[in-house]
């Protein structure tokens, strides 16, 4: 396809259940746009269109700076499309693709050029739907800018996907209460906004899944597990930020896009140390842990470390001096459960805080010399056994 209407198409830019999105030129205005053709199997007649249109109009009417604002309607040889303002650049899944994660002053400025413009489309009483690395146009100037606003509402109300079966939306996106059959909020762009966030900081989506169902059950089921310590350049506090705006409970978010956003805003000052109250549907968000081992973890793992090498030196002075005095392999062996109880009970404590660097290293090691105990004292009743039998008289 080289032409539709007025439209001269450059290039194609990409392609979604719904539709497929060109660089066109207007060869009448002389301008670039993007031009989104609906597929035709989602368009049952020109009444159809003509609901979209009505539906749509509403949404053309947000102007800002950070939303793709539409700028015309039409159909032309039996194919419906859609042209949006053009931002040179590319789509921010893409970025995420090529390049893994944002840096931290990108994340920031997305989040909040984002946030105004769902912010300004709230507050004009839009809600987008489909908040997604798809629609976020990082331009050639590093800012971002969303599309498609409004265009789910009119899919959905006229009934464009209901004979195709093509799904409205990105499961990876989609809050809790749309799932439940709860009605589209404020929150739940706020909902989808966090889980794009999360992605452009830790490079992979919030829930993952091999199957859409897996997907569905992880938002209403799992607690998103939001570490303390995302990234080095990362302030530890936007952890209890997205913790509160990923809340399974909409009323439980942030009031607002624009709230949430200079929270996250606020981290390039002082990092906050507590936020909001987060529901029982969260884990209580606590400080990060400190880099030594606490006084309960430091105790376990000092334990198993010392009884791994008391363990050793009984061995390899039973080694030493014979088997004669074979008896005595009981004291370095009862080393051995202790070095390995101590050092497992260390690392499941451990576990509960990831970032206990020195306990794992003492407790690893108490385990290693435990264990190298068994296996010592293993080949020494391999070798010894029979002369150890007959000195104590068996």
């Amino acid at each position: 396809m080289k032409q539709l209407g007025k439209y001269e198409i450059l290039e194609k830019l990409g392609e979604g259940a719904t539709s497929e999105v060109f660089q066109a030129r207007d060869k009448v205005l002389g301008r670039e746009v993007a031009l989104k053709v609906l597929k035709p199997s989602l368009v049952a007649d020109s009444s159809a269109f003509d609901r979209f249109v009505q539906e749509a109009q509403a949404a053309a009417n947000l102007f800002h700076p950070n939303i793709a604002t539409v700028l015309d309607m039409g159909e032309s040889k039996g194919r419906y499309f859609i042209a949006m303002r053009y931002t040179p650049g590319r789509s921010l899944d893409k970025e995420l693709r090529a390049k893994g994660s944002l840096a931290w002053d990108q994340i920031v400025r997305m989040t909040r050029q984002l946030g105004d413009a769902l912010e300004t489309a709230h507050q004009a009483g839009f809600i987008h739907r489909d908040v997604k690395p798809s629609n976020v146009i990082c331009s050639a100037t590093g800012d971002y800018v969303i599309t498609d606003f409004g265009l789910v509402r009119a899919m959905m109300t006229t009934g464009l996907t209901s004979h195709s079966g093509a799904m409205i939306g990105t499961p990876e996106y989609i809050p809790p209460e749309i799932w439940n059959g709860g009605q589209a909020s404020a929150a739940s762009d706020q909902y989808a906004l966090a889980c794009v966030v999360f992605e452009a900081v830790t490079g992979q989506a919030l829930f993952e899944g091999s199957s859409t169902q897996e997907i569905i059950a992880k938002h209403l089921i799992n607690v998103p597990l939001v570490p303390d310590f995302m990234r080095a350049d990362v302030p530890p506090g936007l952890s209890l930020i997205l913790r509160k705006a990923l809340n399974k409970e909409a009323s439980q978010r942030y009031k607002s896009v624009g709230e949430f956003t200079r929270a996250i805003a606020s981290l390039t000052g002082p990092v906050p140390l507590t936020a909001s109250p987060v529901s029982i549907n969260n884990p209580v968000p606590t400080a990060p842990a400190p880099l030594i081992s606490g006084p309960r973890i430091s105790a376990l793992s000092t334990l198993s470390l010392i009884m791994g090498i008391l363990g050793i030196i009984g061995v390899c002075f039973i080694l030493g001096i014979g088997a004669s005095v074979g008896i005595c392999m009981i004291m370095p062996i009862s080393f051995f459960p202790l070095a390995v109880i101590f050092g497992h009970l260390s690392l499941y404590e451990i576990k509960k805080k990831p970032r206990e660097l020195t306990g794992k290293v003492q407790a690893s090691i108490g385990l290693s010399l435990g264990y190298l105990t068994l296996i010592l004292a293993c080949m020494y009743w391999y070798i010894f056994g029979d002369q150890m039998m007959r000195s104590l008289g068996f």
